[in-house]
C-alpha cells in the first residue's frame, strides 16, 4: 500500500491568504502586536514573510517584491477574544 503524501502542511487550510501590500514591514508588526503573529519565514530583498497566528499561517510580501503586481484591497475579518 502507498503512502499518501499530505498536501496541506500544517498550520494551513485549503485557501491560505497570500496579502500585497505596500509597507509590508508594517503588516507585519500589525501582525504581531495584534494577533501575537510569529515570523515563520522572512526574506529582507525582496520583502516576503511568511507568519504564523495561533490557527493560521498566511503569507505577505511588498508589491515591489512582485512586479507587475499592484497592491490590491482586502478584508479580514479576525475572530479575536475580549480582552
Amino acid at each position: 500500500m502507498a503512502i499518501q503524501a499530505k498536501y496541506i502542511p500544517d498550520g494551513h487550510h485549503t485557501v491560505s491568504p497570500y496579502i500585497v501590500v505596500t509597507g509590508v514591514s508594517k503588516l507585519i508588526d500589525f501582525a504581531k502586536q495584534a494577533f501575537g503573529a510569529t515570523e515563520v519565514y522572512l526574506s529582507k530583498r525582496p520583502k516576503v514573510a511568511r507568519l504564523r497566528m495561533p490557527t493560521r499561517e498566511w503569507s505577505t510580501s511588498s508589491a515591489a517584491a512582485i512586479p507587475p503586481c499592484p497592491p490590491f484591497a482586502i478584508a479580514l475579518r479576525p475572530v479575536v477574544p475580549e480582552t
